[in-house]
């Protein structure tokens, strides 16, 4: 389903339960109601949407977050359930709170910058850029890290409580990062 270009006064709650539901255009398309992505189901940001940033309130549950064009999420809370995934082509900025006992696999092409402080249960980079914005940007439990470039945004130790090190990583940017205690697997590098 892809909805796309008219601000919504709807003020209900948009439930995906299978397939992709696609935004583009204006940032309140979806109104002002929480947004839940359910199981295997996909919530498509298609392009740079106008009039603000996407602001209501998301659930993502076993589910995958597309984002395409440079966006922000900001304003109601991302709680997460599940193994999930985020994979922006372009810049994603997610200045939501992101809480839940739910994972956050970032598997983009593009870069994923995490600024607020965030609980949740742990957070993987799979490919991609992914920058903490904050201390626990990535939350307080295990960094896993598959491939792509990690960088912070300021000096700061990260505040995982440690981390996992599986293939190739690169550690971008320019401030300095302290990485929490954690584990280099064999043929990982760092």
């Amino acid at each position: 389903l892809v909805i796309s270009s008219v601000a919504s006064s709807f003020t209900g709650n948009t439930i995906v339960s299978s397939g992709t539901l696609s935004i583009s255009g204006i940032a309140a398309v979806l109104g002002t109601g929480t947004v839940t992505v359910n199981n295997g189901a996909t919530f498509d940001i298609n392009g740079v949407l106008t009039g603000g940033n996407f602001s209501n309130v998301l659930n993502l549950n076993n589910a995958t977050l597309s984002v395409t064009g440079n966006n922000t999420l900001s304003g109601g809370a991302l709680t997460l359930t599940g193994t999930n995934f985020v994979t922006p082509t372009n810049t994603l900025i997610i200045t939501k709170a992101i809480g839940g006992a739910g994972t956050l696999n970032m598997n983009g092409s593009g870069t994923l910058t995490l600024n607020t402080a965030n609980s949740f249960g742990g957070m993987t980079l799979t490919s991609g850029v992914l920058i903490a914005g904050n201390a626990t940007a990535f939350g307080t439990n295990v960094l896993t890290l598959n491939g792509g470039t990690l960088s912070t945004s300021a000096a700061f130790t990260l505040g995982n409580s440690s981390f996992v090190v599986n293939n190739n990583v690169i550690i971008g940017g320019t401030t300095n990062m302290t990485l929490p205690t954690g584990t280099l697997n064999a043929g990982s590098t760092l």
